[in-house]
């Protein structure tokens, strides 16, 4: 029987440095190993557990698929040479992608898959938790703007492929009451400086009035100490959107 699984090689002390190798019987049972051979395939059995399965190809055993832990039990069927698999509900939800609970009973209802043990002690799956957590949609806000410069949203995107003048980021400015769009080309991101007193100038000799507050991320050239210095003698408000909340900005 060719095998290629690491670690069931090192419990009967096989090294196959990841090649195939053939185990020799007489080693396997005398680590406790029981085979169950017929015409259409084999298993490997191991203290009542199903470790290995096997398929019949050209009078060799090749070993289908990598040891099974959660296993309690393998029906090998000779006669189309196909081996069917009871396993239990942790393997099968892991094997197919962690779907749900309600869509295994389904497919295991209409004869598609079979288990052993739908038993899963009420664990939560640690994968499923992470990366199946929703989050409740955001409200609208209802306040607006009175008047123009009021409140100034600003972000910065990048890095993307550098231009033929060498910019690799650019900065918006938005004004809240009138929506209007304001943006600059930067060539690192520690221009955040020079692009916002550009801005300022630009709009406070227009509008005849400055900027009374800006919105901003947690980014860190909008939270560096010359940033906030900038804004205190420009007498600019400066508010934080909450991390990993881009729907305040």
């Amino acid at each position: 029987m060719l095998f290629k699984s690491k670690s069931v090689s090192d419990y009967f002390s096989i090294h196959t440095s990841g090649t195939p190798c053939i185990i020799p019987v007489g080693r396997c049972t005398s680590k406790g190993a029981e085979y169950v051979l017929n015409g259409g395939g084999c298993s490997v059995q191991l203290n009542g557990e199903t470790v290995l399965i096997g398929k019949k190809r050209n009078s060799v055993y090749f070993v289908l698929c990598e040891p099974f832990k959660h296993t309690a039990h393998a029906s090998i069927r000779s006669s189309d040479q196909e081996v069917k698999i009871k396993e239990g509900y942790d393997l099968l939800h892991a094997r197919m992608g962690h779907l749900g609970r309600s869509s295994i009973e389904m497919m295991m209802k209409n004869g598609m898959i079979s288990a052993s043990s739908m038993e899963n002690n009420e664990r939560l799956c640690p994968l499923c938790s992470k990366n199946k957590i929703s989050q409740l949609p955001y409200y609208s806000s209802d306040r607006e703007s009175k008047e123009a410069l009021e409140l100034v949203h600003s972000d910065i995107c990048g890095p993307f492929e550098p231009s033929l003048r060498g910019f690799k980021y650019f900065i918006t400015f938005i004004d809240d009451y009138t929506k209007m769009v304001f943006v600059d080309m930067m060539k690192s991101r520690s221009d955040v400086i020079q692009s916002f007193e550009t801005f300022f100038d630009t709009v406070s000799s227009n509008q005849k009035k400055n900027i009374q507050s800006i919105r901003t991320d947690n980014a860190l050239e909008y939270v560096s100490e010359q940033f906030k210095s900038m804004l205190k003698k420009k007498k600019v408000v400066h508010q934080l959107a909450v991390p990993n909340c881009p729907q305040q900005n």
